[in-house]
Parts: C-alpha cells; structure tokens; sequence
C-alpha cells in the first residue's frame, strides 16, 4: 500500500520497519511535492490498515496546538471518504476563537462530512463532593470543606481537581 515510499513513514513512526519491512533511501522533494507524496503515502497506509469490518479510531488532544503541518494532513484524512475511520479530537475552547485555523477547518469539514460537537463542562460543586465522598467513603457532610477548597482552587477544571486531589495524597495531607 505504501509502494517504494514506505521511508516516508518508517522515518516517522519507530519500529514500523518491523511490520513493512525496511525501506529503501528516497530521493527528496520539497515544498509541496513532499507534503502531497506524504500525503498520499499516510492515506494509503491507513487505508490499508483499516476496514469497514476493522475501522480505526484516531484520538488527537489539544487540537488548539495543532501545528500547519500536521492540521493538513489530518483534513486530507478527514477528507478521503475511502478510509473508514472515527475521528475525536479535543480542544479547548477558550483558546480557539473563529479566526483560529482549527476553527475554520471545522466549518469547511462540516459541509461535506458528518462532524458531532460535543461541550465538555467543568465540573460542579456537586461533582466534585460526590467524588470525594466516593473516592474517601466519608459521609458525603464530611467531604463539604474540602470539595469547596477544591471548587474554589480549580473552579472544576478536571485536570486540575485530580492533580489538586493526587498532591494532597502525594503529600499525605489525605488519606
């Protein structure tokens, strides 16, 4: 599938040389030659590594970090309807206005595939205390104080109240 181009992606990915075998030196290109035989050699590549029986999910985090490079190549994937593949990628949205690119990309992408978006909230007060009362099997009275402190510090980053709760057990200061 990946022709005499399999380099390309041997360079990229370690040890894949041990499934398609090692790879022959290509000659270079530039510019946008590279970027489209890249292109082309990565599709073909998913292409084959996935099926209608054996689809493949592809998670990217942080998507608001995303640089050029990498955002093309993942709308030429989006964008080949011969692949069967579920895309999820998570972003947050305060960093990501309309002028962003990500932001644009999606809106082009939605006129030609199916694209679900999906708010994920902080966590509440509530959230948190039931946490803590699970996680400590306290009365859910006893867990109040330190859940507003958590509240309070995090405002119900996720992230943040599980580093928050991990540097409190890291430290001993709960038990």
């Amino acid at each position: 599938s990946v022709g005499e181009e399999g380099k390309l992606l041997t360079d990229l990915i370690s040890n894949l040389h041990l499934i398609i075998g090692k790879q022959a030196h290509l000659g270079e290109a530039l510019g946008d030659k590279a970027k489209n035989r890249f292109h082309y050699v990565f599709c073909n590549f998913i292409r084959a590594t996935c099926s209608k029986d054996h689809p493949i999910v592809l998670f990217l985090d942080d998507l608001q970090w995303i640089d050029i490079d990498s955002f093309s190549l993942l709308v030429a994937l989006l964008s080949d309807k011969s692949l069967e593949h579920l895309f999820v990628g998570a972003y947050r949205e305060d960093a990501v206005n309309d002028e962003h690119v990500l932001a644009k990309t999606l809106k082009d992408l939605k006129k030609n595939t199916t694209i679900k978006h999906i708010a994920v909230e902080n966590l509440s007060f509530d959230n948190i205390n039931d946490l803590i009362f699970d996680s400590l099997r306290s009365p859910s009275i006893e867990t109040y104080s330190l859940a507003a402190l958590i509240f309070e510090k995090t405002k119900g980053n996720a992230l943040l109240v599980m580093e928050f709760l991990r540097s409190l057990m890291d430290n001993k200061t709960l038990q």
